[in-house]
């Protein structure tokens, strides 16, 4: 079981496809570069093209995919051993025409775009259109086809043998997972061997560092002295051989805006810089601030331990004071009473229910004292009035103003001087003492 893969993303999910009856090659062990007899046989008129074909772990394609070191290196001689392999568009291998065939493939481990190992191609490209494209940047970046025979899930390292069902343990390619360590990473699928297949040229790849680095033509040794021209597509990459480059007009033009577009950068990395100064000023003032708030919560929170502590006492002072409130009025109702009843009894009525008299409100009870007190002092005015006309020699003896004038019940008392206001007077102030 193995799977095809082609590293470009215009078919989305469909990148890879299962391959159950592609039979393993014969182990190769000759080298990859061609004999230069079979390079002197090339069409003189045609084109070399140096590729960036594919790059090595820690880089990973917009497929999620990722290629080992090892990998790359012992797939060497399969790009040219039984046969070069060809190049292609659009990896278009059914009913599509090469456009070129591979002539040495290499793995470089500095002075790669993408700052990792890659493994390069030199592709010699005799099609007219396609040296054309190549030329005016058409035919530009580039994806590799290959049969993978070993891919595993970099989580678990389970091998990866259907494209369907992806990781047995069911992490998913692409997605964030968590680690036996209990840590999580994007899972990708490491691809550990593999066989050459083809190379082609597609819009969009998934390495996105996966692109023509150099073209020149081919040197023809039959006409003698006839120099080896190249022309760089990248010429910050090559600076050897400045006498002998020749760059198209539409380079230049390329190149100029490029270097325009780094200057404006630059100009923006000053004023980010710039502002990056500005914003660590604010943020020191800004913290500042901070500081001097956190000051502040700390006195108001001190403040409000103080007053709540102020808060307690104010209501345990209200409570005692209430207290005493309810003792004062009970006392008052007791005394409201005692009030009643006597000028009840001074006024020669009887009380019965004294319970029911304190079940009154306290108002009810001051207005009726003060009508018994206004009734008490008519009658003692009355009484007064009488003694004035009471014979002196019948002084001696008062009849009890309670005992209704009747002569059965007559009661002489020795002769005594009874100042009736003071008494009254006292009744009174035991009554005003008790609304006080």
């Amino acid at each position: 079981m193995a799977i095809m893969i082609r590293e470009f993303v215009e078919n989305g999910k469909n990148f890879a496809k299962r391959v159950s009856d592609y039979k393993s090659p014969i182990s190769l062990t000759e080298g990859a570069k061609v004999p230069k007899s079979d390079v002197n046989a090339l069409d003189p008129e045609s084109l070399m093209v140096e590729i960036e074909g594919i790059h090595a772990i820690p880089f990973a394609t917009r497929n999620f995919t990722r290629y080992t070191p090892k990998c790359l290196k012992e797939s060497i001689p399969s790009w040219t051993n039984p046969y070069r392999r060809p190049l292609l568009k659009h990896h278009n291998e059914e009913n599509g025409e090469p456009i070129g065939r591979i002539i040495a493939a290499e793995y470089k481990t500095r002075n790669t775009n993408s700052g990792t190992p890659a493994l390069c191609f030199t592709v010699n490209v005799p099609d007219d259109k396609a040296k054309e494209g190549i030329k005016n940047g058409l035919l530009s970046t580039t994806s590799v086809g290959v049969i993978a025979r070993d891919v595993r899930c970099s989580i678990c390292g389970a091998p990866i043998t259907d494209i369907e069902e992806g990781c047995p343990n069911g992490h998913e390619r692409g997605t964030r997972c968590e680690k036996n360590d209990g840590t999580t990473e994007v899972c990708y699928w490491d691809i550990h061997e593999m066989e050459a297949k083809e190379l082609s040229y597609v819009d969009v790849p998934s390495d996105m560092y996966s692109k023509n680095i150099d073209y020149y033509p081919v040197k023809n040794k039959k006409s003698g002295n006839q120099p080896q021209i190249k022309e760089s597509l990248d010429p910050a990459l090559d600076t050897k051989n400045k006498g002998e480059q020749h760059m198209p007009d539409d380079m230049k033009a390329q190149l100029d805006e490029a270097i325009a577009k780094a200057s404006k950068l630059e100009t923006k990395v000053a004023e980010l810089t710039e502002a990056n100064k500005a914003s660590e000023g604010k943020i020191a003032e800004l913290s500042e601030s901070v500081k001097n708030y956190e000051a502040q919560i700390a006195e108001l929170t001190e403040q409000k331990s103080s007053l709540e502590v102020a808060a307690k006492e104010a209501a345990e002072l209200k409570e005692s004071m209430e207290q005493e409130i309810a003792s004062a009025k009970t006392a008052l109702k007791e005394s409201m009473t005692d009030t009643f009843v006597t000028l009840r009894e001074a006024l020669g009525e009887t009380v019965e229910n004294v319970d029911s008299i304190k079940e009154r409100p306290v108002e009810a009870l001051k207005y009726s004292i003060l009508d018994m007190k206004e009734s008490l002092s008519k009658k003692m005015a009355k009484k007064q009035e009488e003694l004035k006309h009471v014979d002196p020699k019948d002084a001696g003896s008062v009849q009890s103003p309670g005992l209704g004038g009747d002569p059965e019940f007559t009661e002489s008392h020795t002769t005594e001087s009874i100042d009736l206001k003071e008494g009254l007077a006292n009744i009174f102030g035991s009554v005003m003492s008790a609304h006080k």
